[in-house]
């Protein structure tokens, strides 16, 4: 890959600036503030695009960070560059939402317009591998985590016969946010309320009832009605037709208004908001009577009902409301009289519920007047009933919520099982493309070994280049890591690491490399050693940009070829 040509219209501090490259090195001077890293971006951006960005990331974009706050209209620039035969010519209007982009190919003398997609260039080259081999930047020389995954990837693709479909870091990505989402569905609680429930179901079963004889459970509600007052045979005849009255009010409003009940202050607007309109709808009615206009009489007619309708409508709504109220005082009333432990909620059930209990008492009563100890004896007996069926109602519901966690247990289980299933999968993609890389670990090991030996004058054996691509330099059968290395000594080592990627990745091509103030740490010595080897081993293009004049000086000592350009 070649560049060929970069014109600026505008980015950043540059402005309307046009460059023009060659083979081998070109140096790129200039003072700090002049506008070096700005071109290095630039090219980059280009070529590869500068998206906007949003929320948060937007801030720290390439898009807002190089936009002209001046003329924000003229925003890009064009790229030139050659690429297997192919001259590409791209133009970015960075300004545009969504940046917009004309490219073309001309490939045997035959020009045509291209997508972004069909651009032609070296696999696998991204803006993440571009930033992790190719670009290097003052103490910027290691690489990010994930260019171990970006390696492994490539690697497998060469060993598919060059499938290109095979994606690790891709694949492990999307099997972590599965994960990720499988376990947002997990319910953490659900074991322990399945557990609470099954104890709570035990305890029930285990409630001895048999000592509720018939005749203990008749003792106990009489007992109970005489202790409250209520052995009266008057007093059950008039509450229990008091609620039957009651259940029938309840029946009208359940079935009636409470499906379509409004707010009560929604209620009275809307029937006070009526009254005008029946008065103006009257008014009218009456003087197109007058007039002889039937047809408009009609219409106004039509709006005096309507009017009233919704009055009367709601009205009702508002006085049913009041009944409900008044209903619930006399329901709370009678529990408080015959069932005290329960507060009710207003509902036809419970009234009918609570007359059927009466019913019952008045039965009991009327049967065990004849002596006091039948009497004794109904209370008992009602008093066992009513336990029985509290405890038949518990268990009732019990066993519903039992069923009911027992769905949603199996339902975690399924995702637990699901979420093994993609944690295996993660482990079996990792552990084989570890196998694959570990036939390139030695080939990447022993190019990088070979320029940091040569780039340091042999004071060091080689490096070591781990699974994860942590790189040791070696010194005495020593691995020192590079935070032990000295700041030059350290650009060299990553730099070695770099050069053996580039060659891994890129083996058959010229690919450029962009040195950013790089060689901030090298003392003299280094940066010639440095330099010579660019020259004599790398085929690709070097862009060097410097705010020093060290570069220059030590190329025309080392009689090295060079194109320079001055900002």
């Amino acid at each position: 890959m070649k560049y060929l040509h970069c014109h600026i219209y505008q980015f950043g501090k540059l402005k309307e600036k046009e460059f023009s490259f060659s083979d081998g090195i070109t140096l790129i001077s200039g003072k700090n503030e002049s506008g070096k890293t700005t071109l290095h971006t630039a090219m980059a951006a280009l070529l590869f695009g500068a998206e906007k960005g949003r929320g948060r990331a937007a801030a720290g974009s390439v898009h807002k960070l190089n936009r002209p706050w001046h003329e924000p209209e003229l925003y890009g620039g064009s790229l030139d560059y050659e690429q297997a035969g192919s001259l590409v010519h791209i133009e970015r209007d960075l300004a545009a939402t969504p940046p917009r982009a004309r490219i073309t190919e001309t490939k045997d003398g035959a020009m045509r317009e291209i997508s972004g997609s069909a651009m032609p260039l070296p696999e696998p080259l991204s803006p993440y591998l571009f930033y992790n081999t190719l670009s290097f930047k003052q103490m910027g020389g290691a690489v990010e985590a994930g260019m171990a995954d970006e390696l492994r990837s490539h690697i497998i693709n060469l060993e598919s016969s060059g499938s290109e479909n095979l994606n690790v870091a891709a694949a492990l990505s999307q099997l972590k946010e599965k994960r990720r989402l499988l376990q947002k569905q997990l319910d953490p609680e659900l074991p322990g309320q399945a557990a609470a429930a099954q104890t709570a179901l035990s305890d029930l079963a285990a409630e001895d009832l048999s000592a509720d004889t018939e005749e203990d459970e008749k003792s106990a509600v009489l007992a109970l009605l005489k202790e409250r007052g209520l052995a009266d045979q008057a007093v059950l005849d008039k509450d229990l037709k008091n609620l039957d009255n009651l259940c029938k009010q309840l029946e009208l409003y359940e079935e009636s208004y409470a499906p379509g009940m409004t707010s009560p202050l929604l209620n009275r607007f809307v029937s006070l908001l009526t009254i005008p309109f029946m008065l103006i709808f009257f008014w009218l009615t009456i003087n197109y009577l007058q007039a002889g206009s039937y047809f408009s009489a009609a219409l106004a007619g039509a709006g005096l009902a309507a009017s009233l309708f919704f009055s009367t409508r709601f009205s009702r709504r508002q006085d049913a409301r009041d009944a409900q109220k008044h209903n619930l005082e006399v329901l709370n009333r009678m529990y408080a009289k015959y069932y005290p432990d329960h507060k009710p909620e207003g509902k036809l059930s419970e009234a009918m519920q609570l007359g059927s209990y009466v019913e019952r008492l008045r039965d009991i009563l009327a049967e065990s007047e004849d002596s006091e100890a039948g009497r004794e004896a109904l209370e008992r007996q009602i008093t066992a009933r009513l336990r029985r069926e509290q405890w038949e109602a518990e268990a009732s519901r019990l066993m519903d919520e039992k069923e009911a966690l027992a769905a949603r247990l199996e339902e975690n289980d399924r995702i637990k099982k699901e979420i093994d299933a993609v944690n295996l999968a993660g482990e079996t993609i990792s552990s084989l493309a570890r196998e694959l890389y570990s036939s390139f670990g030695s080939p990447l090991t022993e190019a990088a070994s070979g320029i940091f030996s040569e780039i340091t004058g042999g004071s060091y054996e080689g490096v070591r280049v781990s699974d994860q691509l942590e790189v040791f330099a070696l010194q005495n059968h020593r691995e020192i890591p590079p935070a032990a290395l000295s700041g030059g000594t350290m650009e060299q080592l990553y730099f070695s690491f770099r050069i053996a990627m580039i060659r891994l990745l890129w083996p058959n091509e010229k690919m450029p490399l962009f040195f950013d103030d790089s060689f901030a740490f090298y003392d003299r010595e280094r940066l010639e050693a440095l330099l010579l080897w660019l020259h004599q081993h790398y085929q690709g293009q070097v862009f060097i940009f410097t705010c020093q004049d060290r570069e220059e000086e030590l190329l025309n000592q080392l009689s090295v070829p060079y194109q320079k350009i001055s900002l």
